[in-house]
């Protein structure tokens, strides 16, 4: 099972959850993570609509309604992932996907 990492982090199928297999692992979703921040962070307006769309999850849960909570975390990750997808496509068209790969997998950021 590769979990979704690229070949050179990819858990060998021997030793699937071998220590270097894990820090390879977590490093390389390290990488995502601060991808989709700095994504997120970025875009205008965005931190105050984060605020308020966090505001109105967490009135939900006070109200106890999961319905609501649910769609509206849904709503919040979609938001995020469309937006980090669009984002990674103009990187791709503008050819610069392998540079930024090189330098998360050689830890130079």
């Amino acid at each position: 099972m590769t979990l979704g990492c690229p070949a050179p982090f990819a858990p060998s199928y021997e030793a699937p959850y071998s220590f270097p297999n894990v820090l390879a692992f977590l490093d390389h979703l390290g990488t995502k993570v601060h991808m989709v921040k700095f994504n997120a962070w970025s875009l205008p307006n965005r931190i105050e609509q984060s605020i308020l769309e966090h505001r109105s999850m967490i009135a939900a849960l006070e109200r106890r309604d999961a319905e609501t909570f649910e769609k509206l975390v849904i709503d919040h990750l979609l938001f995020s992932k469309n937006s980090y997808m669009g984002q990674l496509k103009a990187i791709v068209g503008k050819g610069t996907l392998k540079t930024l790969t090189s330098r998360s997998h050689t830890g130079r950021n």
